[in-house]
This record gives structure tokens, sequence and C-alpha cells, in this order.
């Protein structure tokens, strides 16, 4: 698939979108299957690993998308001191709360 939309379209931007586990903190690194917080979805890292290889291998970049204003809901821990913008609620059930981003949101989450 990488290689036939690099050569027929020249894409070489990838962005796996929902391919995490929840929205306060990234999967361990030793994870080897998960499904996504947002519709239960299986995610193995052994594929995400082959698509990115593959996209590296065809010249292009890639990388996993997450909600940067945003922790799992209720997660009093994370937004401690932090100010909630709201709640995103998908199919009647809360999937994450909503944080004001600002510089230092970012500073807390960026080292993750």
């Amino acid at each position: 698939r990488i290689q036939q939309m690099v050569k027929l379209f020249n894409i070489k931007e990838f962005q796996f979108y929902d391919a995490f586990r929840g929205y306060s903190i990234p999967p361990d690194a030793g994870d080897d299957f998960w499904h996504n917080k947002a519709f239960g979805r299986p995610v193995r890292s052994s594929i995400l690993r082959a698509y990115v290889d593959e996209i590296r291998a065809q010249g292009g970049r890639s990388w996993l998308y997450v909600q940067a204003a945003a922790t799992a809901p209720g997660d009093t821990y994370q937004q401690q001191g932090f100010a909630l913008a709201g709640q995103h609620v998908v199919d009647n059930r809360p999937l994450l709360d909503a944080v004001a981003p600002t510089g230092p949101w970012a500073e807390k989450i960026a080292p993750r």
C-alpha cells in the first residue's frame, strides 16, 4: 500500500490516527497490542513498525496523532492545576476531557 501511494500520488507524509490506547499517557514501549480508546479497534505495534519502516524506506515521514489538549475522562491527576475546556462525548460515552492548551500544559505533556 505504501509503495502504491508513493508511486501513484507522491504521498510522503503519513499520519496514524487513533492508534493510541488512551488520552493521558502513551502505550508502554514494550506493549505489543492494545485497543484504541475511541472505537475499540485493535492496534498491533508490529504492524505500526512495519508501516513506519516501509514509509521511511520510501523516503517518507510518519507520526502518531496524539490529542495534545486532552486527558482520559476524569484523570484528575493529569488535570491538576489546569483548566478544562469541556468533554468530548462519542456514542453517548465520555471519550476525553479537553484541557485548555497553554505553555505550562505543553511543558507537562511534551516529554511523554
